[in-house]
This record gives C-alpha cells, structure tokens and sequence, in this order.
C-alpha cells in the first residue's frame, strides 16, 4: 500500500459527514483521491479514465440512502454510440473491500489506504483493459450471450467499426431474445429493427 499524505488525509477528514453524503461531498472526496491515481480525472460527479471517445470507462460513488456514513464504488465502461438517457452500468463490478465486502465506511480508520489500493488493484486494470472498440467487444461477448444490453452494445460497437453485416447477426439475435409484451424490451426491439433496417439499406 502507497503512503498516503498528511495533507490528503486531511481533506479527506475534513469533509462533512453530518448527513447522508450529497453528490458535492462525494465530488470532494472523489477529488482528494485523484492525488494517489493518476491515471484517472472526473468528469461531473465520476472518475473516469481519459480520454473518451466512444466509451466511458469510469468509476462511480453511491451513498447509501439508509447509512449516511456507507457507500459504494462502481468500476463500470458504458459505451457512448448505445442511446441513452442516463448512466448505465450494464458493464460494471463493485470495488470491493479485502475482506470482500462492497459497502465502504466514509468513518473507517483505514478508508483512504484500502479504497485506494483497491481502486488500483481492482478498477485501474479492469479498465485499462479496454482502449478500442475492438477490445470492448472482446469484453462483452463472453458466453453465456443472454443479456440484451451486451448484444445490443456489440452490434452497435460492430457497426461503428464497418462491420455492419456481423452487427446485424447479433441485432438478431437481440430481437430473438425480446419480449414484446414487455415494455423497455419492447422499446429495444423497435430501436433494433430500425438499426438493422438502416444497415441493410444503407451499410456503414
């Protein structure tokens, strides 16, 4: 484990901690951090790894809505070219504690040496595995392929790589796996088959 500065944990225990944690005092904490990984940056209110192009390759604090002192810490990668609205962690794993647990105490004597260390045990190498779109399909398309959010990200990572017939396949076998009857599944089946209607008439 790096030793960590008197100044740093300072600002770390200077931070508000009266209440649940607000994305403000999450920002700051965030902030303090980046002085023992420099590899990452932020961007709004998470971590992210630089630079970004079609994917954000992240890291993301959430307090807990019962525990004003526990939170958690997300590594995710959520890539750019799938439409979305808001922050998605389909592609995400908790950083977790040595002992293995996920919840993290902003009071723990030993919080700012294990969540750093565990961030570049755990997050900096999950993430820096993926530096292309090639690698990012790599990623995802691992057996069993039964999630519709990976095959709808590999077809359109697919796509924007000039592979619009293997993307086609796998918006098949998206529309395959699809309930109808099912609102969102229903609202991603039309995306698919607008997406593939645009590849056949008009290939990347």
């Amino acid at each position: 484990v790096n030793a960590i500065t008197p100044s740093w944990r300072q600002q770390w225990a200077g931070l508000p901690s009266e209440a649940a944690m607000t994305t403000r005092e999450l920002v700051a904490r965030e902030k303090a951090l980046l002085q023992q990984l420099p590899p990452l940056g932020i961007k709004g209110k998470i971590m992210v790894m630089l630079p970004m192009e079609h994917l954000v390759r992240g890291i993301n604090f959430d307090p807990s809505a019962f525990n004003k002192k526990s939170f958690s810490v997300t590594m995710f990668m959520m890539p750019l070219f799938v439409p979305s609205s808001h922050l998605t962690l389909n592609f995400a794993n908790r950083v977790r504690k040595p002992e293995g647990g996920d919840r993290w105490d902003a009071e723990a004597p030993q919080l700012i040496e294990e969540l750093s260390d565990a961030i570049k045990r755990q997050a900096v190498p999950y993430l820096s595995s993926v530096q292309s779109l090639a690698d990012f399909v790599k990623m995802a398309n691992q057996p069993p392929l039964n999630n519709p959010h990976a095959l709808r990200a590999i077809a359109f990572a697919l796509a924007h790589t000039g592979q619009g017939g293997q993307a086609i396949g796998f918006l098949d076998q998206l529309l395959g796996q699809l309930d109808p009857k099912i609102t969102w599944q229903r609202e991603m089946a039309d995306m698919a088959s607008a997406f593939k209607s645009q590849l056949i008439s008009d290939p990347l």
